[in-house]
């Protein structure tokens, strides 16, 4: 899966602060605390072969629970539980039958028909409850991800039917903590400051590096709290080229173009990230045969974090 559903605020809400230097902004939390989080992603796929467009699309959300299980000197640990899964695919069919709605909540309305749909659910519900252990700095800076061998079998066992098994691997877990927040400057900085990135990823492309630069918007307030807010560009420069031995005949897609952007919220009260939301478009071109297919894919990801 690529990111996850965004969460737009109105900019009319946010009343700006007088300009001042931000104090050194780090992640505040301690041994036994608990903390609810919800990740949200949007993807809507569009090709186009010749005349014929196809759309295609899929929301997720998991609910999660962080305990913090350790918290000394600048090194953090969380444990992290998937708590609930939510997920709707929606494929063009005139009578809306190609739209799926799965819900591993007991107390759910939405039912599953027999077949394909209530193994997915099956899938998904054996999913609910594993466990991660995060291991990173006040900073944001991840230093380890592991999964339990129990929790690893339950991932093996569900098999290929649902997009949701790369993303709550270890180094999906990873990547979806990296792109729903991110490393937390080293000093004290003040508004308009910018920084840069290199995030390398894996993809149907091959490895991408991605290049970002963040910018630290300031302080601003929000119902009544002091939140910092930054913002995100990132895009990839040099595109990967295609192998040399691939197929003339069918050869895998190109990538034409990835670029994103981002907003994020943190509330030094709470000392955790209130809301993020991240936004990419992915454009790339198949061939095969005769035939061109261009692909459009954006997605619109978020997180949220409350103490409980």
């Amino acid at each position: 899966m690529k990111r996850f559903g965004i969460i737009l605020w109105s900019a009319g809400c946010l009343a700006l602060a007088p300009a001042a230097t931000a104090e050194e902004i780090r992640w505040k939390l301690a041994e036994g605390e608990q903390l609810d989080v919800t990740l949200n992603q949007e993807s809507e796929s569009t090709a186009v072969c010749q005349t014929i467009e196809r759309k295609t699309s899929t929301e997720i959300q998991l609910e999660l629970e962080w305990k913090v299980t350790a918290a000394k000197d600048d090194l953090i640990t969380l444990e992290q539980t998937i708590r609930r899964i939510q997920m709707r695919l929606q494929t063009p069919t005139a009578d809306r039958s190609g739209q799926v709605d799965l819900d591993t909540s007991a107390n759910s309305e939405k039912k599953p028909r027999p077949g394909v749909e209530k193994s997915v659910l099956k899938d998904l519900q054996s999913l609910v409850g594993v466990k991660a252990i995060v291991e990173m700095n006040t900073r944001g800076e991840i230093s380890n991800v592991t999964v339990a061998e129990s929790d690893l079998e339950k991932l093996r066992q569900a098999g290929s039917s649902t997009p949701l098994l790369k993303m709550i691997s270890a180094s999906g877990l990873t990547d979806l903590f990296r792109q729903s927040s991110f490393v937390l400057p080293e000093k004290s900085v003040e508004a308009g400051f910018e920084w840069t990135n290199e995030r390398k990823t894996a993809g149907p492309f091959g490895p991408l590096a991605m290049n970002e630069t963040f910018r630290y918007d300031g302080e601003k307030e929000v119902d009544g709290r002091k939140l910092h807010l930054f913002s995100l560009k990132s895009k990839v420069d040099i595109l990967p080229e295609l192998p040399k031995d691939a197929d003339p005949v069918d050869p895998p897609p190109e990538l034409k173009q990835l670029t994103g952007d981002g907003l994020f919220s943190f509330d030094p009260g709470t000392g955790v990230f209130s809301k993020s939301s991240n936004s990419t478009t992915l454009k790339s071109t198949k061939r095969f045969r005769d035939l061109i297919i261009d692909t459009t894919i954006t997605t619109n990801s978020s997180m949220s974090i409350q103490r409980r």
